[in-house]
C-alpha cells in the first residue's frame, strides 16, 4: 500500500524530441485482502521544458555575472574614470576602483546609497543631478530589475573643481548574484570629453 511515482523519458515515434510522463501508482488494501491499484499517468513535457530552460538561463545569467566580475577586477578601457561592484539588496559597497585622477572617491564604510548621495553632490547641470540621483537610487534600480531591465547608460556633464566641464558615460549592470540571490550592480564611468 501507498503512493509510487516514477518518472519517465521517452523518445516519440519517428522524431528525435522526447516526451515527459509521470506515473502515479496508488495501492490500496480492501477489505477481503486483495490489493486495488489506481494509476494516473500525466504528460509533464511542458513543465520539463520549462525546467531546463530555467536552468540554462540561469547557467548563462551566472556566467555573464562572472564575466562581469572578471571586467570590474582586469578589464581596463580607454576613458574609464572609474568602476564599482555594489549589493543593493544589502546596500553596500562591495567594491570600488578609481581608476583616474577625476574618480569620485568612496568611502570604504560608506553604504551605497551613501555614496550615492555624495555622488549627486557633485558638481552638475541641476537636470543631470536629478536624473543620477534617481538612476542611481537602490530601489528604482531594484524594481527595475524584477521588471526585466538589467542595463543602464547615462550622459551628462560634470565640472571639474576648476569649473571645467567635462562629459561622462555612465553605465551599470544589473545582475541577481548566483552567491546569495542579492541583487546587486556593476558602474562604470567614463571620461568622452
Amino acid at each position: 500500500p501507498g503512493v509510487h511515482r516514477h518518472l519517465y523519458r521517452m523518445k516519440l515515434h519517428g522524431s528525435d524530441a522526447y516526451s515527459w510522463l509521470l506515473l502515479e501508482a496508488r495501492s490500496v488494501l480492501q477489505p477481503d485482502g486483495s490489493t486495488l491499484v489506481f494509476t494516473c499517468q500525466t504528460d509533464i513535457t511542458k513543465q520539463k521544458r520549462n525546467e531546463l530552460i530555467l536552468e540554462i538561463n540561469k547557467k548563462v545569467e551566472e556566467q555573464k555575472y562572472r564575466h562581469e566580475i572578471s571586467f570590474l577586477r582586469e578589464g581596463t578601457e580607454q576613458g574609464l574614470v572609474a568602476k564599482g561592484h555594489h549589493d543593493l539588496t544589502a546596500d553596500e559597497v562591495i567594491e570600488y576602483f578609481p581608476v583616474s585622477g577625476r574618480a569620485f572617491v568612496i568611502d570604504k564604510e560608506s553604504s551605497y546609497s551613501d555614496a550615492c548621495a555624495a555622488f549627486s553632490e557633485m558638481p552638475y547641470y541641476e537636470q543631470d543631478r536629478k536624473a543620477l540621483a534617481e538612476l542611481t537610487d537602490r530601489e528604482h534600480l531594484i524594481k527595475k530589475f524584477e521588471a526585466g531591465k538589467t542595463h543602464f547608460e547615462f550622459r551628462y556633464c560634470r565640472f571639474s573643481n576648476e569649473a571645467v566641464p567635462g562629459w561622462v558615460s555612465f553605465t551599470i549592470n544589473t545582475f541577481r548574484s548566483p552567491l546569495n540571490g542579492h541583487i546587486e550592480c556593476f558602474m562604470y564611468s567614463y571620461d568622452i570629453t
